[in-house]
């Protein structure tokens, strides 16, 4: 097969009914972790995480782990963000192989102490199917590109 030729199986595998099944239990996933944190529920959000799951904040500090994340996201859901809402918003999601998916997409969180406004980050999940269902295996937030000055990065600031 010639590069320009698409292979019919990956096409077929990307549109199946399967795949816009799977499409939608992972989104309801992300409906899920909403709901949890909305609810202060942390027990309820980290059940949408794998047990290794990996979770890096938008300011880069990483909690691996159901034992480590409860710590740190119970923290804050007690703290700061207690009484907070977590919108998920899905942008995309790629299957890589039949049991894994990575999602994009932004969150924004309302009403938390001490911030004015709508709290706004991107993020990319790494899904996987185990035991039937999606879990969130890893979940990487990060700071909106529009942060990030226009001239950060060219070409030209490396001569």
């Amino acid at each position: 097969m010639n590069a320009g030729t698409l292979d019919p199986r990956k096409e077929m595998a990307q549109s199946s009914p399967d795949r816009a099944r799977d499409d939608a239990a992972i989104r309801a996933v992300e409906a899920a972790y909403d709901l949890a944190w909305d609810n202060g529920d942390i027990v309820a959000l980290v059940a949408c995480l794998t047990e290794d799951a990996v979770v890096v904040n938008p300011r880069g500090e990483l909690a691996r782990g159901h034992a480590e994340i409860m710590s740190v996201l119970g923290e804050f859901l007690n703290g700061p963000a207690k009484g907070s809402k977590h919108q998920s918003v899905v942008s995309r999601v790629d299957f890589i192989t039949e049991d894994v998916a990575i999602v994009d997409g932004e969150a924004r969180i309302e009403n938390i102490a001490r911030y004015d406004g709508t709290l706004v980050h991107h993020f990319t999940d790494v899904m996987v199917r185990r035991n039937g269902g999606w879990v969130i295996a890893h979940v990487r937030a990060y700071a909106p590109p529009a942060t990030i000055p226009a001239e950060a990065g060219r070409r030209d600031d490396a001569v």
